[in-house]
């Protein structure tokens, strides 16, 4: 997305070399040859409007307020001045997006900008104290790391459309970069899905890696193996042998019930794994087709509360507290 500078003369590789400079490129998108400031971030420059950034950002208010070094003889430049910046492209890129958008290029008016984007936004938005841009990225992720189990459930999709799994990790470190507590149950949830990547972290796009800290690292490991164990227990509690006191067949229905708890036809690999809220889905389904109705519509209710009841708990399997997480618990059990 960007272009090699022409400069005033051609440069050989000794003077580069010579130097130690790296050859600049201009973005295509943000370069404005009106433009009042030049954003020098990596190996590319972005040429924008000072007034602009600075009515979004103290931060940048701030820094355009310095003045500006003076020449050799003493003098001050009239040219476009260059400030320095320690983000990568892709992120100031997402930045200017939302601050100066092109049609069709703020990530906020598609419904679903990618992790890259959202997650470029949070870092640069918080660390710029753009607090709109931070809220926005943010409540977008709230749409799917949620509170609500009914909502979390409605959505059908483990992480959000553009998203892949091993971007809980992001999503962690940027909720405790923004202490938002409330994405942090269901990110790492996620990240507890995971297997490799727990540990090496992904690849960002400008090749830096993306890791848990050690402290959220070993909250997973530690809560991996109390997933399991929720999984079993939920298990084994929906498809506990006990009829509907309405049960029209009991010898039948009994032996649905004992033929998967004792005939080796429950899978293990099914029913102990670090998803609780997803664990023995097949398994009811096989037991609920050898039911009358009254135990059939028991057997649904046992497997709705039971995912409830573990959402409740999530927080607290996971070893964190969230203020507020089993808000809509009771409401989610009368649904």
């Amino acid at each position: 997305m960007a272009n090699v500078r022409a400069n005033k003369r051609s440069r050989t590789q000794s003077d580069d070399e010579s130097e130690g400079c790296a050859i600049r490129r201009t973005d295509e998108e943000f370069w404005y040859e009106d433009g009042t400031v030049i954003l020098a971030a990596g190996d590319v420059d972005f040429r924008v409007f000072k007034g602009i950034l600075a009515e979004h950002s103290p931060v940048f208010k701030d820094m355009f307020s310095l003045p500006q070094p003076p020449l050799a003889n003493g003098q001050v430049s009239s040219s476009c001045p260059v400030v320095h910046l320690s983000d990568s492209p892709d992120d100031i890129r997402a930045l200017l997006r939302v601050c100066m958008p092109k049609t069709n290029s703020n990530p906020f008016t598609q419904d679903d900008p990618s992790y890259e984007t959202i997650a470029g936004s949070i870092r640069l938005g918080h660390k710029y104290e753009i607090c709109e841009l931070v809220d926005h990225a943010l409540g977008y992720l709230k749409r799917y790391y949620t509170v609500d189990y009914s909502q979390w459930k409605a959505l059908r999709i483990v992480v959000p459309p553009r998203f892949q799994l091993m971007h809980a990790i992001g999503v962690v470190n940027l909720a405790r970069l923004t202490d938002c507590e409330t994405i942090l149950p269901t990110a790492l949830y996620q990240c507890c899905q995971l297997d490799g990547e727990l540990v090496k972290g992904f690849a960002r796009a400008d090749g830096t890696r993306e890791c848990l800290s050690a402290d959220d690292l070993a909250l997973c490991v530690a809560a991996r193996a109390n997933l399991m164990q929720e999984s079993v227990g939920i298990a084994l509690r929906i498809c506990a042998p006990v009829l509907s006191l309405s049960c029209t067949h009991p010898a039948h229905c009994a032996l649905a019930f004992n033929s998967y708890l004792h005939t080796g036809r429950l899978d293990p690999l099914e029913v102990c794994n670090t998803h609780p809220l997803w664990s023995a889905a097949s398994m009811v389904n096989g037991v609920c087709q050898m039911l009358c109705d009254s135990c059939w519509h028991m057997l649904c209710e046992r497997n709705t509360s039971e995912r409830v009841r573990f959402w409740d708990r999530l927080p607290a399997v996971l070893g964190i507290e969230v203020q507020g997480w089993n808000a809509g618990t009771a409401a989610a059990l009368q649904q």
